[in-house]
């Protein structure tokens, strides 16, 4: 899934080498990765954040962050990855784009970030965020429990 994830974009296209075995083929995990990316796609064209500085692609020794927010819906979708040579299991975001007297809640895809009833100026100041394991994708949408 950490590969899946990082490979969200606008248009997904999977293909298959000749050579491989198709019973090989994880088909569980890619029908996973496409009723993920089905709920992702939607914010893809709204604003874009980098959450984390910038740094070299070879370094794989932290964190990276980013989301994408709809402000007409007051909601988004923030991915974060735990790169592969990171030790640290946890990760301060600072979320933008949300109202800061709004609760949002929010809902990662695994489970482990989930949370309901946060204020926006608590996700503004910094949300942690965790993952067990180095090489860890976190997909989690953020939703305003504002609405009319």
């Amino acid at each position: 899934m950490y590969i899946y994830r990082g490979s969200y974009v606008q248009h997904m296209t999977y293909s298959q080498r000749w050579s491989l075995d198709e019973s090989k083929i994880n088909w569980d995990m890619l029908t996973q990765a496409q009723t993920e990316w089905n709920e992702v796609k939607q914010y893809f064209y709204n604003d874009f954040y980098v959450l984390t500085p910038f740094r070299s692609v070879t370094d794989s020794s932290n964190w990276t962050a980013y989301m994408y927010f709809d402000g007409d819906k007051d909601s988004g979708v923030l991915q974060a990855f735990r790169l592969p040579d990171c030790k640290d299991s946890t990760y301060k975001v600072n979320v933008k784009g949300v109202k800061p007297d709004n609760y949002y809640t929010l809902r990662d895809l695994d489970g482990v970030n989930s949370a309901t009833h946060v204020k926006g100026s608590d996700l503004i100041n910094g949300y942690t965020l965790s993952a067990e394991n180095p090489r860890t994708a976190i997909v989690m949408f953020i939703d305003s429990e504002n609405r009319d």
